[in-house]
């Protein structure tokens, strides 16, 4: 089951343009969703990295593995965090994640990592996730398999 997650994850790498809606609730909260508003709530679509050129597209990338890589290998599942290797890094999909009590919107970064075992070898590559804010300036979280 796991193998089939991790499959739809990095085939959401095919595509390059996602569609999120800002949605304003009734009681004044915004949320942030792929798929459209209620119809109580008011709507504003939203374009993500449309205006960016390569150049700065390809720096925030950038930022976002150094980010990654560094919150990957401060994980506690390594024993041997000096031996963490990774393999590809993309730009995956928008979607929400909760933090606290809320549904934030974030873009998921995916890569495989890699890392020693307590006998000293090498466990096989295993992906994992990054959750980067919506500007792309900070990674809020990981997720590994």
């Amino acid at each position: 089951m796991k193998k089939i997650a991790v499959v739809v994850l990095f085939m959401a790498l095919a595509g390059q343009a996602w569609a999120v809606n800002k949605c304003t609730l009734p009681d004044g909260k915004v949320v942030y969703q792929e798929t459209a508003c209620e119809a109580d709530a008011t709507s504003k679509p939203i374009k993500i990295l449309a205006d960016s050129t390569p150049t700065d597209h390809g720096d925030r990338v950038q930022k976002m593995k150094e980010q990654c890589e560094d919150m990957l290998r401060k994980a506690p599942a390594w024993i041997d965090r000096g031996s963490v290797m990774f393999t590809g890094f993309f730009r995956g999909s928008v979607t929400t994640m909760k933090i606290g009590d809320q549904s934030v919107a974030v873009v998921e970064y995916l890569t495989k990592v890699n890392a020693k075992n307590s006998y000293g070898g090498y466990v096989g590559e295993k992906p994992a996730i990054c959750y980067a804010n919506m500007g792309e300036t900070k990674i809020l979280g990981i997720k590994t398999f």
